[in-house]
C-alpha cells in the first residue's frame, strides 16, 4: 500500500471516529436534557397533587408547610380560593387552585411530549453509534490487512536450506 493511499485511509478513519465522538457528546447532552425533563415532570405531578389537595381544603384551615427536606412549619390556610402562579421571567398571575392546576398539567403534556421526541432522537443517535461503531472496526480490520499484506511482500522469501 503506498504512503499516500495509508494517508488517506487513515485521515478516513480518523474521520469516522471524530464523527462517533461526535454523536457520543450529543448523546450525553441529550441524555442529561431527559434527566431534566423526568425531574420537572416529577415536580409538577407533586404540583398537581399539591393544588388536588388544596381544592379540598378550607379558609382558615391547619396545614404543614414544607420547608424543605423532612422540615415542615404549621401554618392556617387564609385564602383557599387564589393561588399565585408562574408564568414565566419571575412573573406570577392569581388563579383560582383549579384553573392552576389545568395549566400545570397543559405544562406536564408539553414536557411530556418533548421527552418522547428527546428520547426518540436518543435512540436515533444509539443506532447511528452502533452503525459508525461496526463501519470503524471494519474499516480498521481491512486496513490492517492491507498492512500485513504489504509487509508481507516486502519480506524476502526464505527458500529450502541448501546445503
Amino acid at each position: 500500500m503506498a504512503t499516500n493511499q495509508r494517508e488517506v485511509m487513515e485521515s478516513q478513519l480518523n474521520a469516522l471516529y471524530q464523527e462517533i465522538e461526535m454523536l457520543k457528546k450529543n448523546h450525553e447532552f441529550l441524555q442529561a436534557q431527559a434527566e431534566s425533563l423526568v425531574q420537572l415532570l416529577d415536580q409538577y405531578l407533586i404540583t398537581i397533587t399539591a393544588l388536588k389537595e388544596l381544592e379540598t381544603r378550607k379558609t382558615n384551615e391547619d396545614i404543614l408547610v414544607p420547608l424543605g427536606s423532612t422540615v415542615y412549619v404549621k401554618a392556617k390556610l387564609s385564602d383557599v380560593d387564589k393561588v399565585l402562579t408562574g408564568i414565566g421571567a419571575g412573573a406570577y398571575i392569581e388563579l383560582k387552585p383549579e384553573d392552576s392546576r389545568k395549566k400545570i398539567e397543559e405544562r406536564r403534556k408539553n414536557i411530556e411530549e418533548l421527552l418522547k421526541k428527546t428520547n426518540d432522537e436518543l435512540k436515533k443517535i444509539e443506532n447511528a453509534i452502533t452503525k459508525k461503531e461496526a463501519q470503524l472496526q471494519e474499516r480498521i480490520a481491512r486496513y490492517q490487512q492491507q498492512l500485513q499484506a504489504e509487509q508481507a511482500r516486502r519480506e524476502p522469501r526464505r527458500g529450502p536450506a541448501v546445503s
